[in-house]
């Protein structure tokens, strides 16, 4: 992110998208928070979509490499996800206001109408089941705070 970007995200005013891009606030953040919030809490053992993982591992790669690429979403997750994508309507990634399309609709990257659309994004993702398993999996929020600290 270039300071562009940064100015205009604080005339904006999402303040903490353009200041978080700097390590040294990310820092302080997760310092504070760790004062407030007390100790990291153990991993919850609650059924887990990533059963073999090992979070300190993926923490620690995390943090030294900025990707971790050992965890893999079981194929049954994949396909409900896959089937719920192609099956609601869809906006443009530039334009979530913008009018809707199907994926089925697309041919060569464009809309029937001639839009261009390099990513089709789905409204509330977190209807469909399977993202909600992604996003409550204790294995996955355990990294993130590992990771974040908090």
């Amino acid at each position: 992110m270039n300071i562009g970007s940064v100015v205009t995200k604080l005339r904006n005013g999402d303040v903490q998208y353009a200041l978080g891009r700097f390590r040294t606030v990310r820092s302080l953040y997760g310092g504070m928070r760790r004062l407030v919030d007390g100790p990291i809490p153990v991993r919850d053992r609650s059924p887990t979509l990533f059963p073999d993982a090992d979070v300190k591992l993926v923490v620690q790669t995390i943090h030294k490499e900025a990707v971790f690429v050992g965890l893999k979403l079981p194929t049954n997750v994949i396909a409900e996800i896959d089937a719920f994508a192609r099956s609601e309507p869809l906006h443009a990634n530039y334009d979530p206001n913008g009018p809707t399309f199907r994926y089925a609709d697309i041919r060569r990257g464009k809309t029937p109408d001639g839009r261009q659309v390099p990513i089709g994004g789905v409204r509330d993702p977190a209807r469909c089941p399977a993202v909600q398993a992604v996003v409550d999996d204790p294995v996955l929020r355990s990294i993130v705070t590992g990771y974040l600290g908090h």
